[in-house]
């Protein structure tokens, strides 16, 4: 004959508080005794399915299943791990023999998982359930509900650049030749002078100024009277 045992589906807790100390303490006791009283036998088969409000199934959990008659006093201490289904089959549990006095069973089941994403955080998420005092018989099945779940999250610090590390300089500002001239090597305008246009190419001088061929006609105004002169005077020597 067997039984079968369901928790009432509970709030899950995102708590920080490890899933140990929530745990009854038949379950975290010693080894049990190499032969169990002459009362118990040993055949008993336990089905523990663990699932989570949120995640579901839970895989790759531990499954630790205490038998005891006193708590502090255990016959037996037996694990397992949990399926992709959250499953895990627990046989040769210890029960009472027909007619002796009851066996109670205390179950838990423990998952830690740790992952590093892409950026180097690292996420610690551990998931606890549990059930006491079960009475052990033939066949028991158990369904735990998470009822503590803790998820923490480290990310490493930023790196930072250097400290002497020092900014390019800034290139400097190319100067532009202002109207009428251009900036030399020492940043002092130079004015260029307009280009001459002088006729037919010829090469300008000073006898290409507007003044110099009325002196020239004056001039030759004055060698005529003076040569006129010198003319009639000769005339008039010969005469007399």
């Amino acid at each position: 004959m067997g039984n079968k045992y369901r928790r009432p589906v509970a709030v899950v807790a995102v708590t920080f508080v490890v899933g140990l100390l929530l745990a009854p303490a038949a379950a975290l006791a010693a080894d049990p005794p190499a032969d169990p009283p002459a009362d118990v036998v040993l055949d008993a088969v336990i089905v523990v399915h663990h699932v989570d409000a949120f995640d579901g199934p839970i895989a790759g959990a531990t499954i630790t299943v205490t038998s005891y008659r006193v708590p502090d006093a255990p016959i037996q201490v037996a694990s397992a791990t949990t399926d992709h289904q959250g499953a895990a089959t627990l046989a040769g549990i210890a029960r009472p023999a027909d007619g002796a006095g009851p066996v109670l069973l205390d179950v838990r089941s423990d998952l830690v998982s740790t992952t590093v994403d892409e950026a180097g955080c690292i996420e610690i998420a551990s998931w606890y359930a549990g059930e006491s005092a079960i009475p052990a018989l033939a066949t028991v099945e158990i369904l735990l509900d998470s009822t503590a779940k803790s998820v923490e999250i480290s990310c490493p610090e930023p790196t930072e650049p250097p400290a002497d590390t020092e900014p390019s300089p800034e290139p400097e500002p190319t100067a532009e030749p202002s109207a009428g001239g251009v900036l030399a090597a020492t940043g002092r305008p130079q004015i260029t002078p307009p280009s001459t246009d002088t006729g037919d190419g010829a090469t300008a001088s000073a006898s290409g100024s507007p003044a110099v061929p009325g002196m020239l006609a004056v001039l030759g105004l004055f060698a005529g009277a003076v040569l006129a002169a010198v003319r009639r005077r000769g005339i008039s020597r010969r005469g007399s």
